[in-house]
C-alpha cells in the first residue's frame, strides 16, 4: 500500500513564475516467499534433489526459513519506508522566445525492515534545468532542452532486503 501527500504552491510575478512545494509519501509491503518443506537447496553442477540420494553431490548448500516468530516457516517480510521531498522551480520568461527554467529538489528516505527496524536513511539532491527556444514566437515551433536529476530514497525492495 501506498499514501501520497503532494502539497504545492505557485507565485507569479511579472515574467517569473515560481512553483515550490513538498511531497511526502508511506509505503507497506508484506511479502511472503512459501517454499516446499520451509528449506531451499543452492545447486552446484548439477539439479539437487533432497529426495534422490543420486542427487546429494549437487546439494551444495540447504538454507531453512523461519518466520518472524523464530518458527520454521515461510520467510516473511515487512517494510516500511517514509520519504519527504521538497522542491522550486522558477520558469522565467527572458523574451518572447527563450524560457528558461532552472530548479532543485531534496530527496529524504527513512527504510525500515521486518518489527520496524531501522535499515539506513537515504538523501539525494537533484538539480534540474531546462530552456525552450520559440523559433517563430508562434507556440508551434519550439526547440526544448532539458536535464533533470531523479532520486530514489524510497526504494521498498532495499529495506525488504
Amino acid at each position: 500500500s501506498r499514501i501520497i501527500l503532494d502539497p504545492s504552491v505557485s507565485l507569479k510575478a511579472r515574467n517569473h513564475d515560481l512553483k515550490m512545494g513538498v511531497q511526502t509519501s508511506y509505503q507497506r509491503s508484506n511479502q511472503t516467499a512459501g517454499v516446499s518443506g520451509n528449506a531451499r537447496y543452492f545447486d552446484r553442477n548439477g539439479v539437487c534433489n533432497p529426495d534422490d540420494p543420486a542427487t546429494f553431490s549437487f546439494c551444495n548448500q540447504r538454507v531453512d526459513f523461519y518466520d518472524l516468530g523464530g518458527k520454521l516457516g515461510s520467510l516473511t517480510t515487512d517494510a516500511e519506508v517514509y520519504t519527504a521531498g521538497v522542491f522550486v522551480q522558477d520558469k522565467w520568461f527572458l523574451n518572447r522566445h527563450l524560457t528558461l527554467a532552472p530548479g532543485l529538489r531534496v530527496d529524504l528516505g527513512r527504510l525500515y525492515a521486518s518489527r520496524g527496524a531501522f535499515v539506513t536513511n537515504l538523501f539525494g539532491v537533484g538539480p534540474r534545468f531546462s530552456a525552450t527556444y520559440d523559433l517563430f514566437a508562434d507556440h508551434k515551433h519550439l526547440l526544448k532542452l532539458h536535464y533533470g536529476r531523479s532520486n530514489d530514497v524510497g526504494n521498498i525492495f532495499i529495506a525488504q532486503r
